[in-house]
């Protein structure tokens, strides 16, 4: 009789562990996070920028798309360089490029400094994406980056 008051009963219930890839993914949120709102904050202050800089909209587009440019052609070698030298390290120097090159937009006041430095600041996050992927790639199992082919996605996570 004494042995079954001390037995605690189990409900089947099993509390899961935070497990260390879901920090990853975090992070990587938050970078897919700062990376959006870099490439969209420009297309908000370039107006004022122009106005206070003289420029047109026809320049303002050109600054656009030097970054869009270096963004565009820095993809692949973003992932190249992940595969070779570790996404860990490609997205660490991506972000950190980032607050650089934007302190560098602030103070130019000279159109072609301006395109180069807009050009650099593409060049630089155009690494994060590919970089990401690997991540992802390394530190998810197949069965968690797939979904069902009818589209539910939840069914795959359960595997976390």
């Amino acid at each position: 009789m004494n042995e079954l008051n001390t037995k605690i009963p189990t409900s089947g219930y099993k509390q899961k562990k935070w497990k260390g890839r879901y920090t990853i993914l975090l992070l990587l949120w938050s970078g897919w996070l700062l990376s959006f709102l870099d490439r969209m904050v420009m297309n908000v202050s370039l107006p004022f920028i122009g106005h206070d800089l003289g420029i047109d909209k026809t320049v303002q587009g050109s600054i656009i798309s030097a970054f869009f440019i270096g963004y565009a052609l820095f993809q692949i070698p973003g992932g190249y360089l992940s595969d070779k030298f570790g996404s860990r390290k490609v997205m660490a120097f991506a972000i950190i490029w980032w607050p650089i090159f934007t302190l560098f937009t602030g103070l130019i006041y000279v159109l072609p400094l301006m395109l180069l430095t807009r050009f650099m600041f593409g060049a630089g996050e155009g690494c994060f994406p590919a970089s990401s992927w690997k991540t992802i790639a390394t530190y998810f199992p197949a069965y968690v980056n797939a979904h069902d082919p009818t589209g539910n996605y939840g069914q795959s996570l359960k595997h976390c």
